[in-house]
């Protein structure tokens, strides 16, 4: 009615005489604009939404008073219940239990117990989506509710109000909008609306919002026969966002087949663990596999099975993991994104005329390497030493997790690369020992660590070596260590290869005087 109206808000032919009280309360924008007005809309109490979508506005204007919007929830549904799951043990110790459980996105580690058998950046990434523990949670997520009355085309309609609910900080909406986008796309996922309206979200939206993006991308995994569709193939390849978070939710998919061991054609033992893998997976990656389930012999042929007696079940434990994750625990932080081929993915646009090859090592020839717009090897800039160089502002390098223990972890994982023939965790393990070295060179585990790799490589293998070279060489006074010293006794080639190296030093060094 406008009774007692004591403010204005227009849009287009609409006008709006509303409360105060109630408008500014639940929405920081109307809050501000009453405060802070200014000319002609000041004195009349008034302000303007020229840009925006009346119909919208109009739901906006009815939220602000009921706490709802059309197309209503069903009679008897409670969003907040709705998004809960019930679990089966009591909120103790800290933990959260709070599930579904999705990562905050604008931190880089989100560091939550959500219960006792999931801790965030231990047991993931930082980047759960819609996380349930099934031991807490036996029965599972709780299935989506009824939508909203109407057609497909309230798909559009939630999200507009989605993006009006943030652009006006509106207590509230958003979330309520989330939750019909959510039973919406679960009704209407196979419609021609979905697909058009996924691409609007993820054009209104920034990436670190994940609220309408991140049911976008469960709704696809869910239903992978989108991706035979033109148009969300092309919104896919439009914005890189949903492509790398659909991988993500096949990534956990894959993962989640070693624990539950479904499907499962071949059972690998060590000690008393037993794991039900499977050929496609496992035989693809690492040849001793491959070779094993071509060739099985005796008992181990008739059982479908490979065993390895001869190993610590512990690091076992950490290529199985490897093998269906493509990482093992520590993992490299969370914005160090290492490729197939050994190089690191870029944080920033690439500038026409240089290389980005990291890491990079000094060669002949250097001078004319332009690594980055950060970095241009020079006399007067790296002098020609550089060593694994990574540029932190294009690469965003974080600092590592774990502590120096995994100094030893790592030179184990090159062992076992080499004793299964997994080319890919070669490359890895190399790279995380070269990062720990850098880091806990001073620390007591670095003797023990040199002896391990010198003991279990062979000399033609520089992958650990190479490594160890550089840090001794960089670090002379590392060779008065007993320990590093018994070491450089026992295995003379490799010291050798210390001492080459110091002499090039000194020559170019001389060179340069």
């Amino acid at each position: 009615s406008g009774k007692y109206s004591d403010f204005v808000i227009t849009c287009g032919t609409d006008t709006y005489n509303v409360h105060k009280s109630v408008v500014c309360a639940r929405s920081d924008f109307f809050e501000r604009a009453e405060r802070f007005a200014a000319g002609k809309e000041s004195k009349e109490g008034k302000v303007n939404l020229p840009e925006d979508d009346p119909v919208v506005v109009k739901l906006l204007i009815q939220y602000l008073y009921e706490g709802e919007y059309d197309p209503k929830l069903p009679d008897g549904d409670n969003m907040d219940e709705s998004m809960k799951v019930v679990f089966s043990r009591y909120n103790e110790n800290g933990y959260s239990y709070e599930f579904p459980h999705t990562c905050a996105a604008e931190r880089y580690r989100c560091d939550q117990g959500i219960c006792p058998h999931h801790y965030c950046n231990v047991f993931c990434h930082s980047d759960c989506v819609e996380f349930v523990c099934k031991t807490c949670c036996p029965n599972g997520a709780p299935s989506v509710l009824p939508a909203a009355e109407g057609d497909a085309l309230q798909l559009k309609l939630h999200a507009k109000i989605y993006e009006i609910g943030d652009k006006y900080y509106v207590v509230g909406l958003k979330e309520l909008a989330r939750e019909k986008f959510l039973r919406a796309c679960a009704k209407y996922w196979d419609d021609e609306h979905f697909a058009p309206v996924a691409h609007y979200a993820f054009s209104t939206t920034p990436e670190d919002d994940r609220g309408l993006r991140d049911v976008v991308i469960n709704t696809i995994s869910q239903h992978m026969v989108l991706l035979n569709k033109p148009a969300v193939e092309a919104m896919l390849a439009e914005f890189n966002g949903p492509a790398l978070g659909l991988l993500k939710m096949c990534a956990k998919e894959l993962a989640s087949l070693l624990s539950s061991g479904k499907y499962s054609d071949l059972v690998i033992t060590c000690g008393d663990d037993v794991y039900q893998v499977h050929k496609a997976i496992v035989c693809s990656q690492a040849g001793f596999f491959d070779r094993g389930e071509k060739f099985p012999v005796g008992k181990e042929a008739a059982e479908n099975a490979i065993g390895l007696p001869e190993d610590d079940p512990a690091i076992i434990n950490l290529p199985m993991q490897y093998l269906y994750t493509g990482e093992y625990d520590l993992p490299l932080p969370k914005n160090c994104s290492l490729s197939r081929n050994g190089t690191w993915s870029l944080n920033v646009p690439k500038v026409e005329g240089y290389s980005y090859s990291f890491p990079h090592t000094c060669e002949k020839g250097c001078s004319a390497v332009y690594n980055c717009p950060h970095h241009h090897c020079t006399d007067d800039t790296c002098g020609y030493k550089c060593v694994k160089f990574i540029c932190q502002e294009c690469v965003g390098l974080q600092p590592l997790v774990g502590d120096a223990t995994q100094l030893l972890l790592h030179s184990q994982m090159y062992q076992v690369a080499d004793k299964y023939d997994i080319p890919q965790l070669f490359i890895l393990s190399q790279e995380k020992f070269s990062r720990a070295c850098q880091e806990y060179w001073d620390d007591a585990a670095f003797p023990i660590t040199i002896e391990h790799a010198l003991s279990t490589t062979l000399e033609w293998n520089e992958g650990l070596r190479k490594t160890l070279h550089d840090t001794l060489a960089l670090k002379p006074e590392l060779l008065s260590k007993p320990g590093i010293e018994a070491s450089l006794r026992k295995h003379t080639g490799f010291a050798f290869g210390v001492v080459k190296m110091q002499a090039e030093e000194m020559v170019k060094l001389k060179a340069k005087t």
